[in-house]
């Protein structure tokens, strides 16, 4: 999977990776660099993958069968990728 890192603003002025144009987060499981045990969760009607960026500099992921939805840390009223 290719796709594009960007990066939006947010309401309070902070910036927020993207990836083609959809906001990326972190998992609350995932406490420490490197952790990816949110990866493959299910929560929020959706299953979340890791997206990581490989040495060449293109992102991939994980795909899924299901819909996705936005991961289980997203903020209250997020965007719901």
């Amino acid at each position: 999977m290719t796709g594009t890192i960007g990066a939006i603003a947010r309401p309070d002025g902070s910036l927020q990776a993207t990836y083609d144009g959809h906001p990326l987060y972190t998992a609350t499981v995932d406490t420490a660099p490197g952790q990816t045990r949110g990866n493959d969760m299910r929560a929020g009607g959706g299953v979340w993958h890791e997206v990581t960026v490989p040495a060449r500099g293109r992102p991939s992921s994980a795909p899924s069968a299901g819909p996705s939805s936005a991961p289980p840390t997203a903020p209250a009223g997020g965007y719901g990728y």
